[in-house]
């Protein structure tokens, strides 16, 4: 064998030497460079390299005001250990566990900023050991179920983990930690968290504050001279109407709206009794086809409409059979309309091939030519026009001649329970308000019940106005009014202020009858949402506030509140008030044991090491959370 052969030793030993002299050579000067000055600029990279590699260790040891020094960086007093501590690189590796586990559950870096400071990572590291101490667990079934709820399947609990690059034995480890913290301090809490009767009390009596006002009502009347004086002619009504916002005109003729519209003409062929021949000829089925797959395949999808019992089978093997006739109990029939149907479908691939490419589509002609009826519709119909359409209409034919006109406006071939259907749009309306002429009486009666409600909208604004008190600094403070004056002004506009005496501001009314006083319409507007009026502060004159049927306007004047002269707690409300107690009760346990405060004051949590940030200002922009300045 030739020593140049390049598999032969001899030709291969000196790339392997040169590999070898290239391992032992670690640092190669370039031609005509300073050996020591090269050596001392790459020495200089690599000590930068390993600054922002180990960033941490190095801020360690030179911050000016971080963690330098030795010892823990988090301690805390066990009551049965003693001293706890937890160093620099165990508490960075704990936040970064948590990071992790928070990006999975798709947390933003807002809260993630928070959730994991200092004092969170801590608190969950002393109540995690204080919870296993204790014998609190959470069980791997109770965990796969906590899983299983919070992602609904294993596909996008995998994706969530690949997206946040995180295995699921750290996010399950973290999650479990998490939950038995979660149960810990829950018990806890339950244990010496129990309301007392004095809480309960004290809530229902905040619930059921009563109220007392006064009121001017400000009727709507249609019969008011200055709307008869400024009816516009039918122009101007015309005029009005146009003007109308699309909300506020869909509120005032929601009866007359009209919705979306389509006219069709429409090729069928009828089931029974029909003659496909001609069709059937035309649009043959390829030579080799497999006619018996062809008509169980028709049968499969539409036995629901061709093929239904007319009473259910009752020893049906299955509820498909319970309902329709099987393919073998049906097979000439399924046979011949899957003939019919395929030739539809090649027959309307054409018209659709044929109209794409701009030549002219004659549907009518070519439908009599195929022995099919057809039906031109010139007047756009709504959906449920088409479904009560004569002879073919249906909700199948209705849905499909809605959707080709919002589309190709070619209406594809369906099958219904008694025909076959293709067609096209020929013309859509869209929904919208009916024309003028055909509203004018009523638009005309919206016009009154409109400028009615703004005469008596303004006058009860200047009942409000009346009661502004003069500019302080050029700031207009709360209109205002004792109970003499705001009777005066009202009086001055011809009305009268009714007292509202105490009621319950839980116990408003949801329904009011027509014929009811204006009082109790008053108070379902204040059930509905015109809950300002009911302020802190007494003789402020809130409004105008309309009914909801805008029928009425009103102004209140506010005279105050006070507490239920008797207690009657019904046993199903003491039980929502008990549970309202006892939530607000953890919450308040819970912050003072294991709150900033209550860790630092229960179990000695501090940072040895750890120097406070300056306020901001002071030094400069505070830095990231668990950073030292």
């Amino acid at each position: 064998m030739s020593t140049q052969d390049p598999k032969h030793p001899a030709s291969s030993a000196p790339e392997v030497e040169r590999e070898v002299e290239s391992e032992v050579e670690a640092i190669h000067v370039p031609r005509g460079q300073s050996r020591a000055r090269y050596v001392f600029t790459i020495g200089l990279l690599i000590f930068i390299l390993v600054i922002f590699v180990v960033s941490d260790l190095f801020q360690g040891a030179f911050s000016r005001s971080g963690r330098g020094g030795e010892g823990p960086f988090v301690e805390w007093d066990h009551p049965r250990l003693g001293r706890r501590a937890i160093d620099d690189r165990d508490f960075v590796l704990e936040r970064r566990r948590v990071e992790d586990f928070y990006r999975v559950l798709g947390v933003d870096r807002r809260q993630l900023r928070e959730l994991t400071s200092d004092e969170n990572i801590a608190r969950t590291l002393i109540l995690d050991e204080l919870a296993c101490e204790a014998g609190v667990e959470f069980t791997d079934n109770e965990l796969r179920s906590f899983v299983k709820e919070r992602f609904n399947d294993a596909a996008t609990y995998a994706q969530m983990l690949n997206a946040a690059q995180v295995t699921a034995i750290d996010f399950q480890e973290v999650l479990r930690r998490m939950l038995r913290v979660q149960r810990y301090e829950a018990l806890l809490a339950d244990l010496v968290s129990q309301p007392a009767s004095a809480e309960i009390e004290k809530a229902w009596k905040e619930q059921h504050k009563q109220h007392s006002l006064e009121l001017v009502t400000f009727r709507v009347n249609l019969d008011d001279p200055q709307i008869a004086a400024k009816l516009p002619d039918q122009a101007g009504l015309s005029t009005w109407y146009d003007g109308l916002d699309a909300l506020r005109k869909r509120q005032m003729f929601s009866a007359e709206w009209r919705p979306d519209r389509a006219a069709a003409e429409l090729a069928y062929f009828n089931f029974d009794g029909g003659d496909a021949s001609a069709l059937i000829a035309r649009y043959p089925r390829p030579e080799g086809a497999d006619l018996d797959q062809l008509a169980r395949d028709f049968h499969s999808q539409f036995a629901h409409l061709r093929f239904r019992r007319p009473e259910e089978k009752a020893d049906a093997a299955d509820a498909r059979e319970r309902l329709y006739f099987s393919f073998d109990e049906v097979a000439e029939r399924a046979k011949a309309e899957a003939l019919v149907h395929a030739a539809l479908l090649d027959f309307a691939n054409e018209m659709r091939n044929k109209g794409a490419a701009g030549g002219e589509v004659d549907l009518a002609s070519e439908a009599v030519s195929l022995g099919l009826a057809f039906v031109r519709e010139a007047a756009p119909k709504s959906q449920l026009d088409w479904t009560a359409m004569s002879t073919i209409g249906s909700p199948v034919l209705s849905e499909a001649v809605m959707r080709a006109s919002r589309g190709d406006r070619f209406v594809s071939p369906m099958v219904t329970d008694k025909h076959l259907i293709l067609g096209r749009v020929t013309e859509r309306l869209e929904a919208g308000p009916p024309a003028f002429a055909e509203v004018a009486a009523r638009v005309e009666e919206e016009w009154r019940k409109d400028q009615a409600y703004e005469l008596a909208r303004a006058e009860a604004g200047k009942l409000v106005e009346a009661c502004k008190p003069p500019l302080v600094d050029g700031v207009q403070p709360q209109p205002s009014a004792n109970a003499a004056d705001f009777a005066t002004k009202a009086g001055e506009l011809g009305r009268e202020a009714v007292l509202v005496d105490w009621f319950d501001q839980s116990r408003l009314p949801t329904d009011v009858g027509e014929g009811e006083s204006d009082v109790q319409h008053f108070l379902r507007e204040l059930k509905l949402g015109a809950r300002s009026a009911l302020t802190s502060v007494p003789d402020a004159v809130m409004g105008p506030y309309t009914s909801t049927d805008k029928q009425r306007v009103f102004v209140s004047r506010y005279i105050g509140n006070r507490e239920p002269p008797e207690v009657t707690i019904e046993p199903r409300e003491y039980r929502g008030l008990e549970s309202n107690a006892l939530r607000a009760s953890r919450e308040q346990t819970s912050e003072q044991l294991f709150g900033r405060a209550g860790l630092e004051r229960n179990f000695g949590l501090r940072f040895p090491r750890r120097v406070e940030t300056p306020p901001e200002g002071e030094d400069g922009a505070p830095p990231a959370e668990g950073q030292q300045g």
